[in-house]
């Protein structure tokens, strides 16, 4: 791997900076370095390898044919480089370069970096990119060869195993979730968990709740949190944040489920839940967070939240507010709860504008309430607040 590593960063380190717009001269000079493989001109501006990367690089249009001419004089690595340059460019050739290139390899002598199955493995996606699937067993017997190096090269692949080809959709799905659960680097878990969500959607929420419990990284476990979980919103997942946060070693990830549950499960009761977390968070700058996160005016529901439904969780709000004691006598939580079952009704047959005219009647009671300390502040966050989110949407 280290071999590998060095020649690589050797290429790459061949190309330097330089500033965008070359002249034609400076063009054909590269173009024309592409026929250059012999050993003193390793190091220099002209040699292959080096010309090929800039090409890349600098999207030099004019080279394709000279590339076409000079693929199959350089090393198989380089030749790899020579075929994605190709599919850069846009060329029609590269699908068949490339087909000439896999039933080649098995001819070629054993490469001092790269085992032939890598070698075919480099090139799939340019086949794949075009929805020729005719060698994708390649990708599992790479896995099979050396599968804790294979996971980087394979995962787009297996993205796109699993969106071509339903035959293979279940087995790429195994290889992807193999790889986001036990892929040395932590990047290519994200990639996989990435991937196993845009595929195959709710059915991973089981597995993404079993990561995020366990996966040894932050990082993994902060992007489960932020990115795979807000795309749905149940009970699992709730009660999933809910349990990680005393089990959280890391601040931001603490964070991050907290914004999490007030984002997409506020209630009385989920803030309740976080305010007695809150004296446990052991991170002074965390704990101020999350208690700015708590005193804030609530989010907005998305859009996804219809009238019909905000005014139902409105009602629940108030039932959550008296259960906590957050409203001090209980005819208070019943004067809310006639206005707010009368909006219902007015909402339920179709009329709009009452109901808007009744909860602003409603807004207030609850302001007067807040005054005489019959609602304390926490109530008032959902009472009065949600209530003019659901006017607005009306």
């Amino acid at each position: 791997m280290k071999q590998k590593l060095i020649y690589v960063l050797f290429i790459v380190s061949l190309i330097q900076l330089k500033a965008q717009g070359l002249s034609e001269q400076e063009k054909q000079e590269i173009i024309n370095s592409l026929s250059i493989v012999t050993d003193d001109s390793i190091g220099t501006d002209h040699y292959a390898p080096y010309a090929i990367e800039r090409i890349i690089e600098d999207e030099i249009k004019e080279a394709e044919q000279a590339i076409i001419e000079n693929i199959w004089k350089q090393d198989p690595y380089t030749q790899t480089r020579f075929l994605d340059a190709l599919r850069l460019l846009g060329s029609d050739k590269a699908e068949e370069l490339t087909l000439a290139f896999i039933d080649s390899v098995d001819h070629y002598p054993e490469d001092e970096y790269f085992t032939k199955l890598e070698l075919k493995t480099l090139v799939l996606y340019i086949l794949f990119q075009k929805s020729n699937f005719s060698h994708y067993q390649i990708v599992y017997d790479r896995l099979e060869e050396d599968w804790e190096e294979a996971c980087g090269e394979t995962v787009d692949l297996l993205y796109y195993i699993a969106k071509g080809m339903p035959s293979e959709r279940e087995r790429a799905k195994r290889e992807l979730m193999k790889i986001a659960e036990k892929a040395g680097d932590y990047a290519f878990r994200i990639y996989a968990l990435s991937f196993l969500d845009e595929i195959y959607g709710e059915e991973m929420i089981p597995f993404f709740i079993e990561r995020f419990k366990n996966d040894e990284s932050s990082d993994v476990r902060f992007v489960i949190a932020k990115f795979r979980f807000s795309n749905y919103k149940n009970t699992e997942i709730k009660n999933a944040l809910r349990e990680q946060i005393y089990k959280e070693q890391e601040g931001i990830v603490r964070r991050r489920i907290a914004d999490e549950l007030i984002t997409r499960y506020n209630s009385p009761e989920v803030s309740k839940f976080l305010k007695d977390y809150l004296p446990l968070e052991l991170d002074s700058n965390y704990q101020f967070l999350i208690n700015d996160l708590l005193i804030s005016k609530p989010p907005k529901p998305d859009s996804s939240e219809t009238p019909q439904s905000m005014i139902d969780s409105l009602i629940s709000y108030n039932n959550q507010c008296y259960e906590l004691g957050w409203l001090s006598y209980e005819w208070v939580w019943n004067i809310n709860k006639t206005q707010l079952e009368n909006a219902r009704l007015m909402l339920n047959t179709g009329y709009p504008s009452s109901t808007a005219i009744i909860l602003q009647a409603y807004e207030n009671w609850v302001n007067t309430a807040k005054g005489y300390g019959w609602i304390n502040e926490d109530a008032y966050r959902f009472l009065y607040y949600y209530s003019v989110y659901l006017r607005e949407r009306l």
